[in-house]
């Protein structure tokens, strides 16, 4: 209703469900003058206003870290893709395991520098409104863009018996790449 002292809207309706907050206000002192050509008179019409308040479709109620999707990148470096923080919550990144530089550790979408070649954990953590801490991790994995490529080593004719050659593949030396075993190819 309007409050007809100090003129300011007040609902009593309560919230449905934190979205639409409904309510009808209508002061007997705004009235629309009419003129009514049959009578000659001037008649007065109520002005009824209906007031909806609509929240932003993103709002959540409770919401919970989600540090985004596991990432492969060539390099140190990359933009984190965490859920941001709603009005009234916070949230911030720390480093679990690896290396890493937060350009600014309470932005869910940061950027991070100085990963180390190989797996890098990270946990973004999230606290809302009311004090409850959530944590959600992500995994970068930072490939040295200068590694060299694996090679197997020169082709070799075996005669035998008995049938064994010496293989010569290259050191894996990023530590990104685990070296998996040798196994024979059918040609």
């Amino acid at each position: 209703m309007l409050h007809p002292v100090d003129g300011r809207v007040r609902s009593t309706d309560p919230m449905v469900h934190g979205w639409i907050i409904p309510w009808e206000c209508v002061h007997p002192h705004h009235r629309l003058p009419t003129f009514d050509p049959s009578s000659s008179t001037m008649r007065h019409i109520t002005v009824l206003a209906t007031i909806a308040l609509i929240s932003c479709p993103f709002v959540q109620a409770n919401a919970q870290a989600n540090a985004g999707p596991d990432q492969e990148v060539c390099g140190t470096s990359t933009t984190l893709q965490a859920n941001p923080p709603i009005p009234g919550d916070s949230g911030f990144w720390s480093l679990i395991s690896g290396n890493a530089t937060f350009v600014d550790a309470t932005d869910a979408l940061t950027t991070v520098t100085t990963l180390a070649f190989g797996e890098n954990v990270l946990l973004w953590n999230y606290t809302d409104a009311g004090g409850t801490t959530t944590t959600d991790q992500v995994s970068i994995w930072a490939f040295d863009p200068l590694a060299p490529a694996a090679n197997a080593g020169p082709d070799q004719t075996i005669v035998g018996p008995p049938f064994t050659a010496q293989l010569a593949g290259s050191i894996c030396t990023d530590p990104a790449f685990v070296p998996g075993p040798w196994w024979q190819e059918q040609v």
